[in-house]
């Protein structure tokens, strides 16, 4: 299997989790729209949240947001990348603070997103612009270098 193949499946993973967890978003937000308030119960503590709308906006926003950043990494888009990473990243910040309420869950979260990451920049397939890219020879199939490469 080729370099660039795994590259781009890594990609694709990567867009694809991120359309996904957008589309998760977007119904979560819809729900807490629909609610007036929620309690949420974990471990000697008790939280009350009161008005869930904003909650539920923010939810739609962000899932609306991954679910157009997902889409242009499924089309390899180069304006699509560094929004992912960022927000993967901040994603993967954010969870430091759940670990106290949900330690296994928030472990999790910044496992996926550091594989996430590694997808999004170490496995980026080659782009065409100014990057030197390596062929195989026509006839014989060997490998062969790129103009202007050192030989």
């Amino acid at each position: 299997m080729a370099t660039e193949e795994i590259g781009s499946g890594w990609v694709v993973f990567a867009s694809v989790l991120l359309v996904v967890t957008g589309a998760v978003n977007v119904v979560e937000g819809l729900v807490a729209m629909g609610q007036r308030s929620r309690v949420v119960v974990v471990a000697d503590r008790f939280y009350l949240v009161d008005n869930t709308t904003t909650w539920g906006l923010v939810l739609l926003v962000f899932g609306a947001v991954l679910v157009a950043v997902g889409a242009g990494l499924l089309t390899l888009s180069e304006w699509a990348r560094l929004p992912a990473i960022v927000i993967v990243g901040l994603h993967a910040v954010s969870q430091v603070f759940w670990i106290g309420a949900y330690p296994v869950w928030a472990v999790l979260m910044i496992a996926l997103d550091t594989v996430l990451l590694f997808g999004l920049t170490a496995r980026w397939p080659q782009s065409s612009r100014g990057t030197p890219t390596h062929h195989n020879h026509p006839r014989t199939g060997a490998p062969g270098r790129s103009a202007g490469e050192p030989g």
